[in-house]
Order: C-alpha cells, then sequence, then structure tokens
C-alpha cells in the first residue's frame, strides 16, 4: 500500500484546528484515510512524522510527512534485533536517541540528524499492526509531544476498531435476509 497525501498540507497549529482534524479522523470510511489524517495531526507535534504497516516478517513505511525520502519506499526486516522490530515484537514504545543499529534507516529517510525519535506502536487485539515514527529534528521531543503522540496512536486503533466493525456489520447484513435488529436482539 505505497500512499502519500495528495498535497502537503499546513500542520493544525490551535487547539480548535487539531480538535477539527481529530473529529475528521473519526469520520473517515478507510484504514488509509484514518493513517494520512493522523500523520498530518502529529505532525502538529513534531517535525516529521511517519506510519509503517507491520506485516508478518516486514515493516513497510506507508506515509509520511517532514521527510527528504519517499517514506512509502521504506521496508525494515521486522527481526527483533532492530529497533523497529523490537516495537513491533513487544508492543512497547520506544523513546531516546536513535541507536546505532537505526541511523541506516534514519539516513535513508533524511533524518539521521534526529536527536531523539520516537516509535510508538498501535494494536489491535494485543497485536501490533502500525507504528507511528516521530521526531523532532535536532530538537528533543517534549513529554507533552510524545503523550500527544500516544493520543494520536490510541485515535488511530479506535478507528482501526471501528472500522473492522462497520466492514462486518455491512458483510452481516449482505449475508443475512433478516433486519440486523433482529439478529442484535437474539
Amino acid at each position: 500500500m505505497q500512499m502519500q497525501p495528495p498535497r502537503m498540507l499546513e500542520p493544525p497549529r490551535t487547539p480548535a484546528a487539531a480538535a477539527a482534524l481529530e473529529s475528521e479522523i473519526d469520520q473517515c470510511g478507510t484504514r488509509e484515510h484514518v493513517i494520512r489524517l493522523a500523520v498530518h495531526l502529529a505532525r502538529s507535534y513534531v517535525e516529521a512524522a511517519a506510519i509503517f504497516s507491520v506485516r508478518h516478517d516486514l515493516i513497510e513505511g506507508v506515509v509520511g510527512e517532514g521527510f527528504d525520502a519517499h517514506v512509502a519506499a521504506t521496508v525494515i526486516p521486522a527481526e527483533a534485533g532492530s529497533l523497529f522490530g523490537q516495537v513491533a515484537a513487544t508492543g512497547t514504545m520506544f523513546r531516546g536517541s536513535p541507536p546505532a543499529e537505526g541511523l541506516e534507516v534514519l539516513g535513508a529517510l533524511g533524518r539521521d540528524h534526529a536527536r531523539e525519535i520516537a516509535i510508538l506502536p498501535v494494536a489491535i487485539r494485543g497485536r501490533v499492526v502500525t507504528m507511528l515514527y516521530a521526531d523532532n529534528g535536532p530538537e528533543v521531543l517534549g513529554d507533552a509531544a510524545v503523550a500527544a503522540l500516544g493520543a494520536v496512536c490510541t485515535r488511530i486503533s479506535r478507528n482501526y476498531a471501528r472500522l473492522i466493525l462497520e466492514r462486518k456489520i455491512r458483510e452481516i447484513r449482505r449475508e443475512s435476509p433478516a433486519p440486523l435488529g433482529s439478529l442484535l436482539r437474539a
């Protein structure tokens, strides 16, 4: 799934603009739209943000803002030894200085100058399916920014779950001759 935003938008800079974007995310009809807007929301807290998808033994860049390189061209093995692989395997956020083994990936993304990075997992039913990468260039990530990024990840997870439920309801409606209300009351 290779996608980039159709145009570069200015990240929301006011609480009202961020709240409007959060509301828009909560109304998205596709996973891709959720991801695109979530990265845009994350950019209101950091200089660069990207979404990576976790699939079997690969971690693939999906969309990013604030990068010199095309994030969707990035593929990282999900081996446990890599920083991205550790976050995917453990479901535990990483925040800190980029480790030496992660510099190659950051260099490919044009972010090897980042002083501090954060990689936050997005899980569905206990399985990490997506990760949010963020950095603030030569500046450290503030605690408030990292907390806000955590809230973005929670919003992504909640909307993934909503989209899965909506898809299942559509499938039930297509397959069942009985009205959905009678199925739910049974």
